[in-house]
């Protein structure tokens, strides 16, 4: 304790880490804790635990517990986390490296769960606030570990400032104050202490740092699959120049034990991974995220809206991590160790990071995808915090435009928080209505893009664009057609999206007469629609007969549902829509689904 006061009174970085971590915990106290943190992504990650240590049943085979957590502790709508198998188990969606570094935090919570008589069920306040805690702890971890590489290559001030920017100046502040149960913050630490080990790696070639290393690397992995591109640290670290590169090959090469250490190492950890997979689905591989409406398109990336869309870009929100990439064309002695990997992995994660087809990824400021790997760009950042420190002609400029970017970041964060900008749909033209202000003006979140969550056909803002018969689609039929016990499956039809809409969404407007006896429930047929990729249904939709008219029987009705489409992963997925008579007699004709997109 005493050292480290001595260090707070003359070191400016210690006291730059220090006024940061204050903030940060001084947060909650003023704008409360996160206590319902434990739900949606979160829960996914976490659901290892409780259904091993408590469960017992970490194939999930009964349901049941986890159906009463979700309702008990409100988690989410649905239970969407983990998927069955064919064998009856459950398959949870993401990997367990969350688990595993949520595992000493829950066992401390199942301790004072049993001591303060909470439920002990895995999921009661002393599970919360333990992971609460957890999350703050690596959130220590994370920023000594950035001034510690820091101070490698800069100046107690230059480190201080860097933090402070760090912190203050980017999406960090908000991801650490308001999603401390994602794994951003986590992985922060991860790449922080991954890169310090490196530097230490190449200074020393020690075994036990080639073990931290490892380690590193495969817990992280383990957390998120594509974090692998972090091994890019490691192995570019040093890399500048050919001779650089003969270099750093004859280092390899002569200490090819300690990195078939840091490749052992860091196998055993990716292997509970697939321990668990071989376990509960009979694989040792086996792709768990079983939602077909998202996922990769490498040969499609979202780079632009990424990196600058209204939206959710990253660098319209953030633009202190611009200051990184023009750190690159600056002289500083430290670019020869971190210039090559900085390059390649920021190149490779933005492009991976866009290619998700929902590149906006859910509700957050600015891209949180990006948060992890600040460490790495803090070098960058603080190459060029330096070089605007040494010349005096752009100084001030520089350090007024820094000041000013931290600023904006902090009150954007403000109303991020306050609801003043939204997690989504943000347009060019609701970003100006509300900039500066404190407060959503009057009619601004008309200017917002559509919320297909809630949204109501509105026939004067569309008009049609595309139609198809039943008969266009199949031919010659009878004058209507029959559903029963024994058929239960009607024709419908089948259409790629991009003959639908020339636009990023449209409405379909799906009509049919029906005629049912008096037995047949309308309730219990169904108007199915639905988008596929690759013959794989997402955004599934049932629309029961009766559900905007009443229908007499033995009448034919004419019905009308309109169904709009989800954000779609290709314009080449198909459009699916049919009838579902659940084993009910009906007839039913004139099956016509049109289009309409929005009007110029």
């Amino acid at each position: 304790m005493k050292s480290l006061l001595q260090l707070l009174k003359k070191d400016f970085s210690a006291q730059a880490t220090f006024f940061c971590l204050f903030v940060l915990f001084t947060f909650p106290f003023v704008f409360g804790f996160p206590l319902g943190f434990l739900g949606w992504d979160t829960f996914g990650y976490y659901l290892y635990l409780p259904q091993f240590f408590i469960e017992g049943d970490i194939a999930l085979t009964n349901l049941t517990p986890v159906h009463e957590a979700i309702e008990n502790y409100n988690a989410c709508d649905v239970l969407y986390q983990a998927h069955p198998v064919e064998n009856g188990n459950h398959v949870i969606q993401y990997s367990s490296g969350m688990a595993l570094v949520f595992t000493p935090f829950f066992l401390f919570g199942h301790f004072f769960a049993w001591i303060f008589d909470y439920p002990m069920d895995g999921y009661s306040l002393p599970y919360v606030w333990s992971l609460i805690i957890g999350g703050y702890i690596y959130t220590i971890i994370g920023l000594i570990f950035t001034r510690k590489v820091l101070l490698k290559f800069f100046s107690e001030k230059i480190t201080g400032w860097t933090i402070i920017l760090l912190v203050f100046g980017s999406n960090y502040l908000n991801i650490q104050t308001l999603s401390i149960g994602m794994p951003h913050i986590y992985l922060f630490a991860f790449y922080a202490a991954l890169i310090y080990y490196t530097i230490q790696w190449h200074e020393h070639q020690r075994k036990k740092h080639a073990i931290i290393i490892g380690a590193l690397l495969g817990c992280m992995v383990l957390i998120r699959p594509t974090e692998i591109f972090a091994a890019f640290i490691p192995l570019l670290w040093g890399i500048h120049s050919k001779e650089s590169l003969r270099i750093k090959w004859e280092i390899i090469k002569s200490n090819w034990k300690p990195i078939a250490l840091l490749i052992c190492t860091a196998f055993i950890f990716i292997s509970v991974q697939l321990v668990y997979w071989k376990y509960t689905t009979d694989s040792w591989v086996y792709y768990s995220y079983k939602n077909p409406g998202e996922g990769f398109d490498l040969d499609n990336p979202h780079l632009l809206e990424f990196l600058f869309s209204y939206r959710k870009g990253w660098l319209l929100y953030t633009p202190i991590m611009l200051i990184p990439f023009i750190g690159l064309l600056v002289k500083h002695p430290s670019k020869r160790h971190w210039i090559t990997p900085f390059i390649v992995f920021a190149v490779i994660t933005i492009y991976v990071s866009s290619s998700w087809t929902t590149w906006w990824y859910a509700t957050s400021f600015s891209q949180r995808t990006m948060v992890q790997s600040y460490p790495l760009f803090a070098l960058g950042l603080a190459t060029c915090l330096s070089a605007i420190w040494q010349y005096k002609k752009i100084k001030y400029t520089g350090l007024a435009l820094l000041g000013a970017i931290v600023i904006l970041n902090v009150f954007q964060s403000w109303q991020y928080m306050t609801g003043v900008l939204p997690p989504d749909r943000i347009t060019k033209a609701y970003y100006w209505e509300v900039f500066g202000k404190t407060k959503v003006p009057p009619g601004a979140g008309e200017l917002l893009s559509l919320d297909r969550s809630t949204a109501v056909f509105n026939p004067d803002l569309y008009e049609l664009y595309w139609s198809r018969t039943i008969e266009e689609e199949h031919g010659t039929l009878p004058d209507s057609l029959a559903l029963s016990e024994n058929d239960e499956w009607g024709l419908g039809i089948k259409v790629p999206f991009e003959e639908t809409s020339n636009k990023d969404y449209c409405w379909y407007k799906i009509e049919l007469d029906v005629k049912i006896p008096e037995y047949t429930d309308p309730s219990r047929v169904d108007v199915i629609a639905h988008l596929t990729y690759i013959d794989k249904p997402y955004a599934y939709t049932a629309f029961p007969l009766n559900k905007n008219k009443k229908i007499t029987p033995n009448e034919w009705t004419h019905l009308t549902f309109y169904y709009i489409s989800p954000h779609i992963r290709t314009r080449q997925d198909r459009l699916i829509t049919f009838v579902w008579g659940h084993q009910q007699d009906l007839l039913y004709k004139n099956f016509k689904v049109s289009s309409y997109v929005e009007k110029e």
